[in-house]
């Protein structure tokens, strides 16, 4: 209760087209989290987050659409080595916290409630560099170390025990989640895709993205010629690596994958200050010069649109098949947007000057 007035103070307001150029929205929310990238949106319009404060740290859920604070619990002591949370992940089973000491607490979003209590086959040591991801479905990939050596585990924790699938040594560094399975560097030029069942595949080395069960891969030629190639599903990309194989789209420039929304590509262009927007399907694509600066892209993805904060301090939001500008937007130091609700509203965190 002591917190409740260094949270509240100001509100959120839609942004929608009422600003004019050169207009700031008024806020009339606003909540203050002092570790802003653990903010996050859970169904129902609950906003969770963690403040610290005299070496205590809590985790704070309120209410979006009221205001109010709906739970607050003790999230970790600094002088507590064990309770330090590494890495919070929001799923369908709740809020997943990894803790140093080895274990996992899986909180209901609406209640603050500890739902389960899971111990861990090893603890993380290096809080810098965390690979902890937990799939839809609740499966849960936890590179850790066991007797000095780095152990990647997969297990199903939907139940609220670790159900470990698989245990592997030295799988490999800098993983990502590629749908169910997951996607790490094993050599110079080749991935590893490992399955929850711990079936391996060793892949050509290439940027890849899963959504709506097809897998989306980045193919780049000598000559800097970029191909996004779909595939129906997860096995064609071991059992087609060649780059012909699939529905594909190509340009003469070298891009990245910033995300896929219902079949629509957006891509960042490498050399050039901007996206591009890829209809593989109907063969369009939409160019957009955008300077955005580092963290301030949020994609929309029911709507395949990506919010951008750019150096003149504007907002923007680039589609397919249209540009609008939102105007100015004086929001204050480390500006991250992290959110757009469905009625087309904005959150994002800062430091205010």
């Amino acid at each position: 209760k002591n917190h409740i007035l260094d949270i509240f103070g100001h509100t959120f307001i839609p942004l929608r087209d009422m600003f004019w150029p050169g207009q700031d929205p008024v806020f009339a929310k606003r909540v203050c989290f002092n570790k802003p990238h653990s903010v996050m949106v859970a169904a129902n319009s609950i906003m969770i987050g963690a403040y610290e404060e005299a070496q205590i740290t809590h985790l704070f859920a309120y209410n979006m659409q009221n205001s109010r604070l709906v739970w607050g619990i003790e999230l970790q002591r600094d002088s507590d080595e064990a309770s330090m949370c590494l890495a919070s992940r929001l799923t369908p089973q709740g809020v997943v916290l990894l803790h140093r000491g080895g274990y996992l607490r899986i909180l209901n979003p609406q209640t603050g409630e500890e739902r389960y209590h899971v111990n861990l086959p090893a603890r993380h040591n290096d809080p810098e560099f965390v690979t902890f991801f937990v799939t839809p479905e609740g499966f849960c990939y936890y590179l850790a170390e066991d007797n000095d050596t780095p152990v990647l585990f997969g297990a199903n924790i939907q139940s609220g025990t670790w159900d470990q699938r698989f245990r592997i040594e030295r799988a490999g560094i800098f993983f990502e989640l590629l749908g169910n399975c997951i996607q790490g560097v094993c050599s110079l030029n080749e991935h590893v895709i490992i399955e929850p069942t711990g079936i391996s595949h060793t892949v050509p080395k290439r940027e890849r993205m899963e959504q709506g069960g097809k897998v989306y891969e980045i193919v780049v030629s000598q000559q800097n010629r970029t191909t996004i190639r779909v595939l129906s599903n997860m096995e064609d990309v071991w059992l087609h690596p060649e780059a012909s194989f699939g529905q594909t789209w190509s340009c003469d420039e070298k891009v990245s994958l910033v995300a896929v929304c219902n079949g629509i590509c957006i891509c960042k262009k490498h050399n050039h200050r901007g996206y591009v927007f890829v209809d593989i399907a109907q063969d369009t694509c939409r160019h957009v010069n955008r300077n955005a600066m580092y963290h301030t892209t949020y994609i929309n993805r029911e709507r395949a649109a990506m919010w951008s904060f750019t150096t003149d301090s504007r907002l923007w939001v680039d589609s397919l098949v249209e540009t609008q500008d939102k105007g100015i937007l004086n929001s204050g130091r480390g500006t991250r947007l992290f959110h757009v609700s469905q009625d087309n509203t904005l959150y994002f965190t800062d430091i205010p000057f």
